[in-house]
């Protein structure tokens, strides 16, 4: 099975260089009917392109927490809040290839862009759309048969450098971060705009 982001190899390369930056908004609603868990979480996320390792580029990862929504109540992060930020490794076209994340979310997106490996368990399956003003879109299937997760939902993404721009997906049987529960989780992330890569 290629990747989700290999499968654009043919087109017109741009590729990502030290100073990129981009930001994302992340907001994933966690439902579980028989625990009454219905709650939602909205996070900013940042990449910036540090430099090069090796023969692929280092890239700084954060995360933080906004607010969480329980019904009609927005609750602010706790004082002192700061983002959380972890080392990345992307190759230059955007092939992010880094270790697996704790984070569920972040585990199959992850997953997602590497593809599914012959030696793991885990499998995704995509459905392509034509490339579009630069930009392709991608269904997919989702399932790890060890955590007995299962997930939907669709991807696009630029054609190059191959950087997710939109992502929904609905994740069923998904661990709850930070509780003993499990959950379904709604995730809609979304890049802003306007995006330039490799000046």
């Amino acid at each position: 099975m290629i990747s989700l982001l290999a499968a654009l190899v043919l087109v017109p390369h741009t590729t990502l260089a030290k100073g990129d930056h981009w930001v994302a908004e992340r907001v994933t609603r966690y439902v579980n009917t028989v625990e009454e868990i219905d709650m939602t979480d909205v996070e900013k996320l940042e990449w910036t392109v540090l430099g090069p390792s090796a023969s692929n580029l280092s890239v700084e990862f954060s995360k933080v927490l906004v607010e969480t929504r329980i019904g009609e109540n927005h609750i602010p992060p706790p004082k002192g809040t700061t983002p959380d930020k972890q080392k990345a490794l992307f190759s230059s076209s955007g092939d992010d290839l880094s270790e697996p994340p704790k984070d569920p979310v972040d585990l199959i997106l992850l997953r997602l862009n590497q593809g599914s490996s012959a030696t793991e368990k885990w499998k995704a399956k995509f459905s392509f759309q034509p490339v579009s003003d630069g930009r392709r879109m991608a269904k997919f299937t989702y399932d790890d048969p060890d955590e007995k997760v299962h997930a939907d939902g669709t991807i696009t993404f630029l054609a190059a450098p191959r950087v997710m721009v939109k992502v929904e997906i609905t994740a069923k049987n998904l661990p709850l971060p930070g509780g003993p529960y499990r959950v379904t989780a709604m995730v809609k992330q979304t890049v802003a705009e306007p995006l330039s890569f490799g000046k």
